[in-house]
């Protein structure tokens, strides 16, 4: 009875065994026939693959050190010089910014001095009419006909020069001035009162102008 028994578990056991083995026996003979076809040197593929394999890890081998070899020499030099240009493209730009900058402020400060000057100019001008101007009124206030027949031929190229600037930013009040002038030339001799009042209005209106023009 224990015999029987036995041989019993023993054939469950043998029955589980076949169960959970992964792979039979034919498979694990099909395996080990492929490999020893490939790799054996018993075999004419197998002669001939492990030399393959090894010429094949060779060439592999080789053909690695060459893309690093060329990564080395070649690439990262190249990059360097890429790298390095454009940084001196972006510092050469960045001059650029700012000597266009600099331009800018030169040629404003450039213009301001410009107009001051022109400014300074006119006044100049200006200051130059009102001595001829004083002039002929002091010599009609004194009665004296001849000097303000010269003060006043003084006043007409510098009334002229004067009205020459004047009339690009104020062509109304430059051809008021000149047509008074001419007014005074014309009636100092038959009409010296007219000729005085005149003058006053001319007076008058350059200090109207010096106000404007020179606050």
């Amino acid at each position: 009875m224990e015999s029987h028994n036995s041989e019993e578990k023993e054939l469950i056991t043998e029955n589980i065994a076949e169960t959970v083995s992964p792979e039979t026996p034919e498979e694990s003979v099909t395996k080990q026939s492929v490999f020893y076809q490939i790799f054996s040197q018993e075999t004419r593929l197998g002669r001939f693959m492990r030399p393959f394999l090894r010429i094949a890890g060779m060439v592999a081998g080789l053909f690695a050190l060459g893309v690093l070899c060329a990564y080395i020499l070649l690439y990262l030099p190249v990059e360097k010089e890429r790298a390095e240009t454009a940084r001196e493209l972006r510092a050469t730009s960045q001059q650029l910014e700012d000597t266009r900058q600099e331009l800018e402020k030169t040629q404003s400060k450039l213009k301001d001095a410009q107009a001051a000057l022109q400014q300074s100019e006119l006044f100049t001008d200006y200051l130059e009419v009102m001595v001829d101007v004083n002039r002929a009124r002091l010599a009609l206030a004194n009665k004296n006909g001849p000097e303000a027949q010269q003060a006043l031929e003084d006043l007409k190229p510098n009334m002229d020069k004067f009205n020459a600037k004047l009339r690009s930013t104020d062509p109304n009040n430059a051809s008021i001035l000149e047509a008074r002038l001419d007014l005074v030339k014309r009636q100092l001799v038959s009409d010296p009162l007219t000729a005085k009042s005149d003058l006053e209005a001319l007076y008058s209106k350059l200090l109207e102008l010096e106000k404007k023009l020179f606050p």
